[in-house]
């Protein structure tokens, strides 16, 4: 309608400029299919228009009459104008003709401005663009200036050229009419995605009181404080724009109200936000399910987190690694220690963040030890480094277990196997030789005993076990024949043993005197025999007393 009267006006200025004052009633005549058309474009008939100024146009003048021909290039822009108001096939052709002819002529403004709008309407936003720059924005009304702008500008924005949209809506920002609110919409959009962001904020703060565009308002911002790290105003922003009910994109701002909660470890703050975007989205992203998982995994909501957790246990990187350690401590606190295992198991074969693969394989070895696993536990918490934290724990499980293991073949082949071992672990092995060589002597099996009690030496960290090893090491060769060698292992036996509480009835000195006696009788050498047998009576009666007494007490 701007532009109808803007055309209107040119046609008045134009029409006093030839003195009309003082025309004949010929020419007035003459004028009387184009005022008619005029009259008929301000009321929006386009079609009664181009009839009309299309008779005027091509009217025959006498030759001594005017010619009318500035009146007939309005007509002509008035034709051009209305036949592509029509969307006449050739409506577009007609005018493109016309200002073709006439350009730069002035009256070509509202052609090229109406025709830059037809390329907008129909989103051919690069024949927009190139229409629109034909005209100088300068020498226009500040309506149609700030019509073309916008129009223009957004056409680049569409395009994606940013650039040259923000210049564009720049020179109308400050022109409040119907384009003053859209112009600075799409003026801080621009902004938003070439990221300046505080001249988007300063645009989306003169829009955000617009009808119009006040819901659409508070995702922009809370986006950009997000990107900006500042949570606490993505908080607030986000907080005040869910109680609008007409609020676009609730959804997204609900997600960044509860990331930025989430970023500044609100967790319970944080859930119902993360929830309900997770309720209204079809399919989450990595990052998006982490966060949740995680969330419900900090609030102790372990089933919740090991649902979502499981989404990213096939990951094979950093995330998943982290995902991974997290699901196992979900299994572990519900009580599922079959998973958790198997978990913590992953985790340990994970070599992204080594503290995180340390404590995983201490876990596994754990939990492997735990469900009855004992050389997989064994196996893995012996390889734990001496400069862990887990390395005195994962010790004294391993030195648990092997002490309580049944099969000493086993036991000893472990430590065997063992790149290095502690002193707890040396003296099960001590130990374990020695249980193996008296199961193979109780079986008469003489032989693999005093193999058994040879390995048992390899350390001799307990002189209690070192005594009864030596003892029956002794009692063997006594046994077979050897009494020399059988006579000297027993007076080391009793090097070792002399202060020595607590041995076995079956290894004690009393039993090691006597046999020893017997090697010196079956030597010859009765002197020494005497010695010994009288030394296994002394001390057999020193015990009689002592338990008599005791007894009595």
């Amino acid at each position: 309608m701007m532009r109808t009267v803007s055309i209107i006006f040119t046609i008045t200025v134009i029409y006093q400029a030839y003195g009309f004052g003082q025309e004949n009633a010929a020419s007035i005549d003459r004028l009387s299919d184009y005022k008619m058309g005029q009259y008929f474009f301000s009321q929006n008939l386009f079609g009664p228009t181009r009839y009309a100024q299309n008779k005027f146009i091509h009217q025959v003048a006498p030759v001594a009459d005017f010619d009318f021909s500035m009146l007939k290039d309005d007509a002509g822009a008035m034709y051009g104008i209305s036949g592509i108001r029509l969307d006449l096939p050739s409506g577009e052709n007609e005018l493109l003709t016309f200002i073709s002819e006439k350009y730069p002529d002035p009256t070509t403004t509202p052609a090229i401005l109406e025709l830059g709008s037809y390329y907008y309407n129909k989103r051919w936003f690069k024949k927009c663009i190139d229409t629109y720059a034909m005209v100088d924005a300068e020498k226009l009304s500040d309506y149609d200036k700030s019509e073309s702008g916008f129009k223009k500008g957004y056409a680049h924005f569409a395009l994606k050229e940013f650039k040259e949209a923000k210049s564009e809506f720049n020179e109308i920002k400050e022109i409040r009419n119907e384009f003053y609110y859209p112009g600075n919409y799409y003026n801080g959009l621009s902004d938003y995605f070439t990221g300046n962001y505080n001249g988007a904020i300063a645009s989306f703060e003169k829009v955000k009181n617009s009808d119009t565009y006040r819901s659409f308002i508070p995702f922009y911002l809370a986006q950009i404080y997000f990107a900006q790290k500042h949570y606490d105003k993505v908080i607030q922003q986000g907080e005040e724009a869910l109680s609008d009910n007409n609020l676009r994109n609730r959804k997204e701002i609900r997600q960044l109200t509860g990331q930025a909660y989430f970023n500044t470890e609100n967790y319970g703050k944080a859930l119902p936000h993360l929830e309900y975007y997770e309720a209204n989205t079809e399919k989450l992203t990595v990052e998006e399910f982490f966060q949740l998982a995680f969330t419900q995994y900090q609030l102790k909501k372990y089933a919740d987190a090991t649902k979502n957790f499981r989404e990213l246990h096939l990951l094979e990187n950093r995330l998943g690694q982290l995902v991974n350690y997290y699901l196992a401590d979900c299994y572990y606190r519900t009580g599922d220690l079959t998973s958790a295992r198997a978990a913590f198991k992953k985790v340990s074969q994970m070599t992204f963040e080594k503290k995180m693969q340390e404590e995983a394989t201490f876990n596994y070895g754990k939990l492997s030890a735990e469900a009855g696993f004992e050389r997989e536990a064994i196996n893995t918490l012996s390889k734990i480094d001496k400069s862990s934290p887990y390395y005195k724990e994962s010790d004294r499980i391993v030195g648990e277990l092997l002490e309580n293991m049944s099969d000493y073949t086993a036991v000893m082949q472990i430590i065997d196997g063992m790149s290095s071992t502690t002193d707890k672990i040396k003296l099960v092995y001590q130990n374990a030789a020695l249980k193996l060589g008296m199961q193979a002597y109780n079986s008469g099996m003489p032989d693999d005993a005093l193999k058994a009690f040879e390995k048992s030496k390899k350390f001799n960290l307990s002189k209690t076990v070192q005594a009864q090893n030596t003892f029956w090491i002794s009692q063997i060769q006594h046994e077979k024949g050897n009494y020399k060698a059988s006579i000297k292992g027993f007076d080391d036996y009793f090097d070792i043993s002399n202060g020595l509480d607590g041995l076995p009835d079956e290894s004690s000195p009393i039993s090691a005197h006597y046999t020893q006696g017997y090697n010196y009788l079956m030597l010859k050498e009765y002197w020494n025999a005497e010695k010994s047998f009288k030394k296994c009576a002394c001390r057999l009666q020193f015990e009689f007393y002592s338990f008599n007494k005791q007894r009595s007490e």
